[in-house]
């Protein structure tokens, strides 16, 4: 039985966003065995407005000494955990559904016994729009009001059985920002999992700039990480398209081919220390698919 459900956050400098962030989630605090949150050495009032939730014993509030990014933050709630199902959801959105979000992944996880994750529709805060990079298919003109399956899920708003970490492993912390959703996406598909799309759960997300990293540094890590995944899971023709279209992508939006070439020096001076473990054929169909991330 799938009983438990813990609720994990991430928080870094968003004191104001985070409130509201708690203050929604704790609408279905029946659902919710725990709600972890981790703060990651902030430098605002964070640390002052979470004293009013620790006498809650639905909280367990973690403050951490050091910025532990947020593979590194999410690995520390998953070990802190105890769930049969893991919701996490960015410290800068907010639940708008008709129905309690948390039972509606209890019954997807039953209802499926090869479901691992289930990715929430995302939606821009502001605009009520989706955004692109916020839908998890390649195509967008996919009918994103429509629960199907999919191959990869996106950071703001998503659920993941515990035993998936458990036959996975955890997120790879030296990503620290991005592509870490990705990185185990492969892995689940590669050990049989599925992933669902679940247009119920909507996610208003603010996708507030504070603290966040700046421009560059992003884009730098960002392809840095895309470089390791291609090596470590795409076989060789997924590998060369992927780097040369994400290399022309970075230089595009930071209009300086510098990062990306940053990027490619970090990732050859780690390449030595990376394991393969290429995704099988198999999992190559599901991801063509349900129209997850390949070549690009």
């Amino acid at each position: 039985m799938l009983e438990k459900i813990d609720l994990i956050i991430i928080s870094y400098n968003r004191q104001e966003e985070l409130e509201e962030t708690i203050e929604n989630v704790l609408l279905y605090r029946n659902s919710i065995n725990k709600i972890i949150i981790i703060d990651n050495a902030s430098v605002d009032n964070t640390k002052e407005m979470l004293e009013k939730y620790k006498q809650d014993v639905l909280f367990e509030i973690i403050l951490s000494d050091e910025n532990l990014g947020v593979a590194g933050g999410r690995n520390l709630g998953i070990q802190k955990s105890n769930a049969d199902i893991l919701v996490f959801l960015d410290d800068d959105a907010v639940f708008n559904v008709k129905e309690n979000p948390f039972e509606i992944v209890r019954k997807d996880f039953l209802n499926n016994s090869k479901l691992g994750i289930i990715a929430f529709k995302i939606v821009n805060f502001y605009s009520n729009e989706i955004q692109r990079h916020e839908f998890p298919f390649v195509d967008k003109n996919i009918n994103a009001n429509k629960t199907q399956k999919c191959a990869y899920y996106v950071g703001a708003g998503h659920a993941i059985k515990k035993e998936v970490f458990i036959k996975c492993g955890l997120y790879p912390e030296d990503y620290f920002y991005g592509k870490e959703e990705l990185d185990l996406s492969l892995r689940a598909i590669n050990k049989g999992y599925e992933l669902l799309y679940e247009a119920q759960i909507e996610v208003l997300h603010k996708q507030s700039p504070k603290g966040r990293m700046k421009n560059d540094e992003k884009w730098l890590q960002v392809y840095l990480n895309r470089l390791v995944i291609s090596y470590k899971y795409y076989p060789f023709q997924y590998k060369i398209v992927s780097n040369f279209l994400w290399f022309l992508k970075i230089v595009k939006i930071t209009k300086n081919i510098t990062i990306p070439l940053l990027s490619i020096k970090k990732y050859l001076n780690k390449k030595k220390d990376l394991e393969q473990d290429i995704i099988k054929k198999q999992s190559i169909k599901y991801i063509k698919k349900y129209k997850g991330r390949l070549f690009y």
